[in-house]
């Protein structure tokens, strides 16, 4: 029996590049070795939209008139006709991807609501309609391309002739208060409804960024919900491989099951906190390994551990040896003894941890990863001092958010630059080469980073050393140093006599 498949939709206002997307990733897919089945809501080629048809060429009226209900009547109708073709993909193990689908209902109809509350009922309404009542297979993720809606009416005008229209813009292009408000009820989706629907910002300083910047932010956002490629020895790897049950993909990314709280719980002493220190249930090999990713991953080592190693765990005895060989961090063989990590840790307190380079040290490197996601919470990695009164605290947030804006339209605009204008012939263009041209602008862009940029900080250290890094850190002026000081202190007696 084939393994379900998953349903990935491209969302957006009208002039957004869904189309061109949603091509160049289900190219991208097949080129990957993945089955995809491909659907563009509405269908104007099917009888299933003659009523959304009419409806956008103004034959009953504006869409005032018509209201967003019966509107919604129209769209949902043709996704209903779909259903089983999409259902029947998905049960083949194919991965589906769709231009427009309920969330777009939801965007355009909900510009017709001017409460907040009456527009969340609707869109409740909607979800009910659509996968309670009328069973249309719910997606896996809805992914939103925002482009401001001036923006969006330019480029709705360079679209070539559509069969469903003779207008320039039909009934909701037209409309730029209407494409405003769209944009601002896809802000509303995304944030009532972040399991189902991420939003993808596709401009940069009043511009679009280049399609192959979007393409990456769409790639890099789906592939975690991707499964495994198929190949002949599927069958004998699954005999031999456990699925990896520890995490589960949210809209924040990859978080930890119950299990995979579990297995953290045992060979950590603490799963929650900042800092934390390895029991003696792990392998050195295995937790030197680890070690060795973290200069190039930007996730919480917690995530890396369950991710790439739980399943790992006292089964290789090469696998440090493996590692190291693919990550190149060859120094990382001294790190099989006492583990530490810090978590979230400022750049200033990073030099203050490896102060006097008595133990041995990794941290996420800024010449490796782009800085330039936000968390759960909206904020970029930098740490906001406890001590800053409202005022201060409230000013500190903002410059460092225009720092960081600042800095993540860098990074896009010189990637564009730097692989547009390599020398290397693009058949020789390959995974080094994105490697190496990536390192090279985030060796440039790095110095728009501020001290306070936060990263993950991994420790090997003997007792005594562990003692006088904690004695130094308690001792420090800075607060952030005394406070990580007592963390460490707390860990660490945990494992070991100090």
């Amino acid at each position: 029996m084939a393994e379900q498949g998953i349903f990935i939709v491209i969302e957006g206002t009208d002039g957004s590049g869904k189309g061109t997307q949603t091509k160049t990733l289900v190219e991208r897919l097949e080129k990957e070795g993945y089955e995809v089945a491909t659907f563009d809501f509405p269908q104007y080629d099917k009888d299933s939209s003659f009523f959304v048809r009419e409806y956008l060429n103004g034959k009953y009226g504006s869409a005032e008139a018509v209201g967003p209900y019966t509107g919604s009547l129209f769209f949902s109708l043709d996704r209903y006709e779909a259903a089983t073709e999409i259902r029947k993909a998905l049960s083949q193990g194919r991965i589906v991807i769709a231009n427009r689908f309920t969330g777009s209902n939801m965007a355009h109809q909900g510009t017709k609501f001017d409460n907040a509350e009456q527009r969340r009922g609707f869109f409740i309404w909607l979800d009910q309609l659509e996968f309670e009542m009328l069973k249309i297979p719910r997606p896996t993720l809805s992914i939103v391309l925002r482009v401001p809606a001036e923006i969006a009416q330019k480029l709705v005008d360079k679209k070539a002739e559509r069969g469903y229209t003779s207008k320039k813009r039909d009934l909701h292009e037209a409309d730029i208060d209407h494409l405003r408000k769209s944009v601002e009820v896809y802000d509303n989706l995304c944030q009532l409804f972040p399991k189902d629907y991420k939003q993808l910002d596709c401009t940069r300083g009043g511009k679009m960024v280049s399609q192959e910047t979007v393409h990456a932010l769409i790639w890099e956002t789906i592939q975690p919900l991707l499964p495994p490629k198929k190949s002949i020895d599927d069958a004998k790897k699954k005999a031999v491989e456990p699925q990896n049950n520890f995490l589960k993909q949210t809209e924040h990314g990859l978080e930890p099951t119950d299990s995979g709280r579990q297995f953290l719980e045992s060979i950590l002493t603490n799963t929650g906190g900042n800092v934390y220190a390895f029991k003696d249930t792990l392998s050195p090999q295995t937790i030197a390994a680890a070690m060795a990713r973290l200069s190039r991953r930007g996730d919480d080592m917690r995530i890396t551990l369950l991710d790439e190693f739980a399943h790992e765990a006292g089964k290789d005895e090469k696998l440090l040896k493996r590692v190291i060989t693919a990550y190149g961090d060859d120094s990382v063989q001294q790190l099989v003894g006492q583990h530490i990590v810090v978590e979230n840790a400022s750049n200033l307190l990073t030099k203050k941890l490896e102060r006097g380079r008595l133990g041995a040290y990794l941290e996420q490197s800024t010449r490796y990863i782009y800085f330039d996601k936000k968390d759960e919470n909206g904020q970029y990695k930098y740490y906001t001092p406890n001590n800053l009164d409202n005022v201060t605290a409230v000013t500190y947030k903002k410059l460092m958010n225009n720092i960081y804006d600042l800095y993540s339209l860098v990074v896009h605009e010189l990637t564009d630059y730097v692989r547009a204008h390599s020398s290397v012939p693009k058949k020789e263009q390959d995974t080094a080469w994105t490697s190496a041209t990536r390192t090279q602008v985030c060796d440039a862009a790095r110095a728009l980073l501020p001290v306070a940029v936060t990263s993950t900080v991994g420790i090997f250290a003997s007792g005594q050393a562990l003692e006088s890094l904690i004695m130094h850190l308690l001792s420090d002026p800075l607060p952030e140093a005394r406070l990580t000081g007592k963390q460490i202190l707390a860990e660490t007696r945990k494992t070991i006599p100090i």
